[in-house]
């Protein structure tokens, strides 16, 4: 698990640090890189008109920022860093830093600047006086650090009333406050023993059935091989059937089950998958029938393989996979949309997924589902973190998610989720779970972290209630 020497608590109280005449950093324009999703045209509409604020360049100005590592004693920068920095020293901290250059043709004296994060308060600098063609560094100070909580922030700077940068940074959980860091001979002895404890949460949607969306945020810190976090695990409605006194089965303990998120494969490659379970049942004479989903948009990439009891054991189903560079210490946005297929009248499923950095969206797969549906229901909705894999057991798995939200089937509402129930090990009957693990809450998100190494930490209660106070309640397109 990698060290972040900071702690995550409290408000923004302090201010930029200032640097100026900084060499051998070069300064770049900064782009507005958002795109928009590929989604229903009231969506599109809002998302184009984001898209029409200019957040690149300006006429005196450009600008480009990133992670760097400070020294704490004199905030002074050190080296740039990775999103996955190691080796820190005990004086050194990650920040985030802002490189600006004068890009006019005459020098700048004593203009106002100030800076903003996550849309919060102003926050006054120095005045800035640069010289043509010369740039300067700001950067968030260790105080400011501090106050930041673990997830994405945005960034602003304005100059002169001007806003000549925008960015979105990620800080890290301080994971070692929460559990101990198992050595490598402690995640040895354990290997291949049986599975780390199997997190679930359920998010609350109270007396809201159906939905026709469901989006949710999430970013991991670590994720060895064998890691599977899953963004959505529910069943969907299937009235329409039902109504047509139509007789289902259960199929591996559910009617209309699907799951999806992403996973660490066995060869080390990061990936996404999907699963839709197939609709058992007979008709009024007794007819044995079968429903499955059929792909009808998929990335170019993508795998779809048919499954049964047979070749898997976890019933018949449709899988959805395609290989995508998801990294640790990165925030992405994942969402599920239904719909409708003109050409046949049955509901569709669509997943996308958003790198909330960049603001790029990726459209992965629509579903034909075979029969017509009210959307994407609650009563049993979930997700989990997951160790599929024994050999890598001891290994640390960890997982953030926040501004989990749904829009209603019935009132075309959105609703933001501040509550989630957590439990651990709901299939004890079938795996041998064993090892440490921990679940909580802050201020804007839930965490959940496990290892398959024992006592290295005082396990939070099955079936704990968390709440958070901040989470978004608008359309996540």
């Amino acid at each position: 698990m990698k060290k972040i020497r900071m702690k995550l608590l409290g408000l923004l109280t302090a201010a930029f640090i200032l640097f100026g005449g900084m060499t051998g950093l070069t300064a770049a324009l900064a782009e507005d890189t958002t795109q928009e999703a590929p989604v229903q045209e009231e969506y599109r509409e809002d998302s184009e008109e984001a898209g029409d604020e200019d957040t690149g360049a300006y006429s005196e100005f450009s600008a480009e920022g990133g992670m760097g590592v400070f020294n704490a004693a004199n905030e002074t920068y050190v080296r740039e860093s990775g999103r996955d920095e190691d080796g820190l020293e005990e004086d050194e901290y990650l920040s985030y830093y802002v490189n600006l250059k004068n890009t006019g043709a005459e020098d700048c004296g004593d203009l106002p600047a100030y800076f903003r994060v996550d849309g919060g308060k102003e926050i006054p600098l120095d005045d800035l006086s640069l010289e043509a063609g010369k740039e300067t560094q700001y950067h968030i100070s260790l105080a400011d650090m501090a106050g930041l909580t673990p997830g994405l922030h945005e960034i602003e700077v304005f100059v002169n009333d001007d806003q000549v940068f925008t960015d979105r940074f990620y800080v890290a959980r301080d994971w070692d406050e929460i559990m101990r860091d198992p050595t490598a001979d402690q995640i040895a002895a354990v290997s291949s023993e049986g599975r780390s404890p199997y997190i679930v949460y359920y998010p609350q949607f109270g007396k809201t059935a159906e939905l026709s969306d469901y989006s949710i945020d999430f970013s991991v810190d670590d994720a060895p091989k064998g890691t599977y976090l899953a963004t959505i695990n529910t069943e969907l409605d299937v009235s329409s059937l039902t109504s047509q006194g139509l007789s289902l089965t259960e199929n591996y303990g559910t009617f209309s089950n699907f799951y999806c998120g992403i996973q660490r494969w066995l060869d080390g490659r990061s990936g996404i998958i999907m699963s839709v379970w197939d609709i058992l049942g007979k008709d009024a004479q007794g007819n044995s029938f079968t429903i499955q989903a059929t792909p009808i948009y998929t990335d170019e990439k993508a795998e779809i393989q048919s499954h049964t009891p047979q070749t898997n054991g976890e019933g018949s189903f449709q899988q959805f996979t395609v290989e995508y560079p998801w990294e640790a210490r990165h925030p992405y946005r994942m969402t599920l949309q239904t719909g409708k297929n003109e050409e046949t009248g049955n509901a569709t499923l669509t997943m996308q997924m958003c790198d909330l950095k960049t603001n790029e969206w990726k459209k992965l797969i629509t579903w034909d589902l075979g029969y017509q549906s009210k959307g994407i229901g609650t009563k049993y909705l979930a997700g989990f973190l997951e160790n599929y894999d024994t050999a890598s057991n001891g290994e640390v798995r960890t997982a953030n998610f926040s501004n989990i939200r749904g829009r209603s089937a019935s009132s075309g509402e959105w609703q933001g989720v501040d509550t989630v129930r957590f439990t651990v090990n709901n299939s004890q009957d079938a795996f041998n779970y064993i090892g440490s693990y921990r679940f909580g809450a802050d201020d804007s998100s839930f965490y959940a972290i496990t290892s398959g190494v024992s006592g290295l930490c005082e396990p939070s209660a099955s079936g704990t209630v968390l709440t958070v106070r901040n989470t978004a309640e608008d359309s996540p397109y």
